[in-house]
């Protein structure tokens, strides 16, 4: 689900919230029943954007992350979108 919010009293900055839950895909592998993705693109004043990232990781029984699991989940999300960013970048017109 993608929402937009115009908001007219802060610089007419537009935002968006892109909620997402992974329930079948290999990352999940036996310890996770599912990981929860909320994003959140802030428009800034020069133009360009904040995001802000949170995940959910629900677990499967009484397992629990360690530092390491975790650290790894959110370097791969912040390599998507990374990775996003580069594309959309060195291609402007694509989402014209």
């Amino acid at each position: 689900m993608i929402q937009n919010t115009w908001d007219c009293q802060q610089s007419r900055i537009l935002n968006y919230v892109c909620k997402y839950t992974l329930i079948e895909e290999d990352v999940l592998g036996d310890k996770l029943e599912k990981i929860c993705h909320d994003i959140t693109f802030e428009g800034t004043d020069d133009g360009g954007c904040a995001i802000k990232v949170a995940i959910d990781y629900h677990t499967k029984g009484d397992l629990e992350l360690d530092d390491d699991d975790i650290k790894k989940g959110k370097d791969e999300t912040i390599g998507l979108y990374k990775a996003c960013e580069d594309y959309l970048t060195a291609n402007p017109n694509v989402c014209a």
